[in-house]
């Protein structure tokens, strides 16, 4: 599968970022707003060194506190989306990340949500844009994917699109489940991350301890698989904030990224490839996917002796292996303990 990572997930410049992405191999990249505003250079600029690069932009975000709002606020913040998405044209991206609102003005809402995201969305589509509409764990009203999910349903626009971002969605004690019966066309992006387990303000844990797949303790492998099984084939995409991160160097982080997502693969082959005992005929099969296949594990050899030299006279180091389980005999020495050969 398509494999992006966000800018923010990088430290450095923006160039210094991409840079570090294309070397790692990465497919693609989600443009940070910050990113592009501190860039010297322009959008055309930045979106033409992506492709020279080799990197798609995927996604631009965040459009902040756009929906969900008093109408007064909304007609502002319509104008301020107006001229992201003429921003997006000059990068060429086609995608934007719409999060759930945090404003003073929110309204808890939903079938208002719904409509001006709807309003949003249309003034996307005269660009050709899609959205994909985020519940940010921390959202004044909208904090759970069930919500972003509804509101999106009763939007019922074709470019409007739900975010999956495993840590907004695990983190609320949501899971897999959550993803149940949602069409795959439903899901515009899926944004991954891990979290160590802490317990601490989710706003605090979000921005400040999030990881890669596999450094963490969240069912990143068992959300990610939902979406694949439920036709979602678009790219997986890393978002991490994380104080390492920050003062790591691009390269070294934008490696580890690849192996983490690499490693997320691996083990969404092994979710589909083994049969659990006792497990349904109706077990969904292997979505057509295709996954990092890495070769078998080498047999390790079977040592059964390790001999070693000690000088004559040299007690103490005679001592030290001793202590360790080794035997003396004769001029040379063997592996094992009181009970071994």
């Amino acid at each position: 599968m398509r494999k992006g990572i966000a800018t923010v997930s990088i430290s450095g410049s923006l160039d210094v970022k991409l840079e570090a992405i294309a070397a790692a191999r990465f497919d693609s990249v989600e443009l940070f707003d910050a990113d592009v505003v501190s860039s010297p250079v322009g959008p055309e600029q930045i979106g033409r060194r992506c492709a020279d690069l080799g990197l798609d932009i995927d996604l631009f975000q965040p459009l902040r506190d756009l929906v969900g709002l008093t109408p007064e606020v909304f007609a502002d913040r319509l104008r301020f989306a107006r001229a992201k998405f003429e921003l997006m044209e000059r990068l060429g991206a086609t995608r934007a990340l719409v999060c759930s609102a945090v404003h003073p003005a929110s309204v808890d809402d939903p079938d208002l949500t719904a409509e001006q995201l709807g309003t949003v969305g249309a003034a996307a589509a005269e660009h050709g844009f899609t959205l994909a509409y985020e519940a940010l764990a921390w959202g004044t009203h909208v904090n759970r994917f069930g919500q972003a999910r509804r509101i999106v349903e009763k939007a019922d626009l074709a470019n409007v699109g739900v975010a999956v971002d495993t840590f907004h969605l695990l983190a609320r004690g949501d899971g897999p489940e959550a993803l149940a019966g949602l069409a795959g066309e439903r899901i515009a992006f899926v944004q991954i991350a891990d979290a160590h387990g802490l317990s601490m303000d989710v706003l605090e844990w979000s921005r400040h301890h999030r990881c890669f797949p596999g450094q963490g303790v969240l069912d990143v492998a068992g959300v990610v698989g939902a979406c694949v099984e439920a036709g979602y084939r678009g790219p997986l995409s890393l978002e991490v904030f994380s104080d390492i991160v920050r003062e790591a160097d691009p390269r070294d982080t934008a490696r580890d990224a690849m192996r983490s997502l690499l490693h997320l693969e691996e083990q969404l082959r092994n979710q589909w490839d083994v049969a659990e005992p006792g497990a349904a005929e109706d077990r969904p099969r292997r979505p057509r996917v295709e996954l990092f296949d890495p070769p078998p594990a080498p047999t390790a050899p079977v040592v059964d002796v390790v001999q070693l030299a000690v000088a004559p006279g040299d007690a103490r180091t005679l001592d030290f292996f001793t202590r360790l389980g080794f035997t003396t005999e004769g001029s040379g020495s063997r592996a094992g303990g009181p009970d071994g050969p």
